[in-house]
C-alpha cells in the first residue's frame, strides 16, 4: 500500500506544478466561478466528487477549483493514444470501458481511497448532447456503497452552451461550478442504493435552457447552429431520420425542406417547420420517444443506415489491425448490419460497451472484441445511433 500511495504523490506533485497555467486557461478561456462552501473547503481526507456532464473539459475545471486533485474515472478511448495516456496517468485519471464492469478500475478506486485522494465519476456515462441531465448509472450507488466515502456533488451550470459536444469549438463561454455536500460517510452506510440513486439524481439536475432562460447569454453572430444535427436527428414535422443539416445559423430538412434558425440566445426560432420545439431538450426528448415507438414496432427491415462509414477491430480491445473496411452501416431494432466487400451481422443484444467517443466515433464490443466505426459524413449523428442502440438493448430485455 505504501508504494502505491507514493505513485499518488507522484501525482499530486504533477498536479501541483500544472494547475496554475491550467487555471489561468480556464478562468479566462471560459470564464469559470466556483461557489464552494467552507464545509467542503475544510473536507479533509477521502472523499467521491459527482457531477453533471456537459462538457469535455468537466473534470478538468473541478479538479482546479477545489485545489486538490481528483483521480476521475476515464474513458479508455483517451488512453489509447500515447502520449494522452501518458498524461492522463500523469494526473491520476483511471481508465475504464464504458458501460462494461471492469474490476481493474475498482481496484485503482479502492486504492485512492486507502490513501485519502479524492475520487471523481460522472454517474451519467458521457457528456450529454441535449443541456439537460441524463439518469444516472444504476450502478453508482452500488459503487459508493463499497468506497464508503463521504459524496460531494458539482453541479455544472452554463458548460454546455459555452462548448456543446456538437459544436466544434467555444460557443458561449460562461461556467458556473456549484459544489455541495451530499452524503456524510454514516449517510452512504445507511441510505439504500435506491435512496443514492434517488437523491443524486436530484442533487445533479440542471436544464441549460431554463437556465438561459434566467441567465441569457449572447452567441456569436455565426455559426450558432454548426453540427446541431448530431444532436436533433429527426425532422418534427415529416419524420424522416438523418436528413436534417445545419448550415450558419440554420437547419434545414432535406425531405421537407423545413427550416429554422438558432437564435442569438441559442434557441431554434422562425420556424418554417409546422411542428417545433422551443429548445433542444425538448427536441430531443421528442426523438427519444419516436425512436423507442420505431424500436418497438419493427418489423426486420432497415429503419435507418449511414455510409459511407469506416470499420476498425481490436481483437484484444485494444490493438486494431492494420486494415479497416468501409461500408453501409443498417440499423433494425434487433440486428446491426455492415454491409461491405462481405456483410456482418450483430445481435444488439450481443453487445457491450456501445459510446461514441471523440464526438464522431461510434463503438462497442462484442466479447472482447473492439469494433469502431467512423462516418464519412461529417452531418452524421453518432448520437442517433447510440441512442438508437441502448433502446434497442432496453426493448430486447424486456422481451426475454
Amino acid at each position: 500500500m505504501q508504494k502505491t500511495c507514493r505513485r499518488f504523490l507522484i501525482q499530486k506533485l504533477s498536479y501541483i506544478l500544472i494547475r496554475p497555467f491550467a487555471w489561468l486557461f480556464f478562468i479566462t478561456r471560459y470564464r469559470v466561478k466556483f461557489e464552494i462552501p467552507p464545509e467542503i473547503r475544510d473536507l479533509k481526507g477521502s472523499y467521491v466528487l459527482l457531477g453533471n456532464h456537459v462538457n469535455k473539459w468537466d473534470p478538468f475545471i473541478a479538479t482546479i477549483g477545489l485545489k486538490r486533485l481528483v483521480n476521475f474515472i476515464a474513458s479508455d478511448f483517451v488512453f489509447r493514444k500515447p502520449f494522452l495516456a501518458w498524461l492522463l496517468g500523469l494526473l491520476g485519471a483511471v481508465p475504464k470501458v464504458k458501460f462494461r464492469s471492469d474490476m481493474g478500475s475498482l481496484r485503482t478506486l479502492m486504492d485512492v481511497r486507502s490513501c485519502g485522494g479524492i475520487i471523481g465519476i460522472f454517474p451519467e456515462g458521457h457528456t450529454n448532447w441535449s443541456g439537460k441531465t441524463m439518469e444516472i448509472t444504476p450502478s453508482t450507488g452500488k459503487l459508493l456503497r463499497l468506497l464508503r466515502a463521504p459524496v460531494v456533488a458539482v453541479n455544472i451550470q452554463g458548460g454546455y452552451i459555452s462548448e456543446p459536444r456538437w459544436h466544434r469549438g467555444i460557443l458561449a463561454p460562461g461556467i458556473v461550478m456549484k459544489f455541495s455536500l451530499l452524503f456524510t460517510e454514516n449517510e452512504v452506510r445507511s441510505l439504500s442504493i435506491a435512496q443514492l440513486n434517488a437523491r443524486l439524481q436530484i442533487a445533479l439536475e440542471h436544464n441549460e435552457w431554463d437556465y438561459l432562460r434566467e441567465h441569457p447569454r449572447e452567441l456569436p453572430a455565426v455559426d450558432r447552429a454548426r453540427g446541431i444535427e448530431h444532436a436533433v436527428f429527426i425532422c418534427p414535422d415529416c419524420g424522416s431520420i438523418g436528413s436534417l443539416r445545419s448550415r450558419n445559423n440554420s437547419l434545414r430538412c432535406t425531405v421537407c425542406s423545413g427550416e429554422l434558425e438558432i437564435n442569438r440566445y441559442g434557441f431554434p426560432s422562425e420556424a418554417t417547420f409546422q411542428n417545433s420545439f422551443p429548445d433542444i431538450a425538448l427536441w430531443d426528448q421528442w426523438q427519444q420517444d419516436r425512436l423507442i415507438s420505431l424500436i418497438s414496432g419493427q418489423t426486420g427491415q432497415a429503419i435507418f443506415e449511414d455510409g459511407p462509414a469506416r470499420f476498425a477491430y481490436a481483437p484484444d480491445g485494444k490493438t486494431f489491425s492494420r486494415f479497416s473496411r468501409w461500408g453501409t452501416l443498417k440499423f433494425s431494432g434487433t440486428s446491426l448490419v455492415l454491409h461491405g466487400e462481405e456483410s456482418i451481422e450483430y445481435e444488439i443484444r450481443t453487445l457491450s460497451g456501445i459510446g461514441v467517443q471523440n464526438s464522431e466515433q461510434l463503438e462497442f464490443y462484442v466479447n472482447n472484441t473492439l469494433t469502431t466505426i467512423e462516418f464519412k459524413e461529417d452531418f452524421v449523428s453518432p448520437y442517433k445511433w447510440l441512442s438508437a442502440l441502448n433502446h434497442a438493448q432496453v426493448f430486447l430485455g424486456e422481451e426475454e
